[in-house]
């Protein structure tokens, strides 16, 4: 008989013992680790700095490409611009064009 009740005060601390190191997660959510938590957060806070430094690039290479295309433009503008005013000088027998 002693040893029955030993057994059950046995088996009843290590129910307890059991019961107290879990912690209960409630229904319908999702239980992670500390450390899970703080990795998912590093990783999110890396993907949104990622996400903002592309869209920051995407706007400067607008920019660029934009700017190349008004120096070209300029450019064919003061050449025929130097074109249509070149003139030919004529001082007596030398023609300089």
């Amino acid at each position: 008989m002693r040893k029955l009740i030993l057994c059950l005060i046995i088996a009843l601390c290590a129910c307890v013992a059991t019961r107290a190191q879990s912690s209960p997660c409630p229904q319908g959510l999702v239980c992670i680790t500390p450390e899970a938590a703080r990795t998912a957060l590093e990783n999110s806070d890396k993907k949104e700095v990622s996400s903002s430094l592309k869209i920051e690039l995407a706007k400067l290479m607008g920019e660029k490409t934009q700017l190349e295309a008004s120096a070209v433009r300029y450019t064919a503008i003061i050449d025929a611009l130097l074109k249509a005013f070149k003139k030919s000088h004529k001082f007596g027998i030398i023609n300089i064009n």
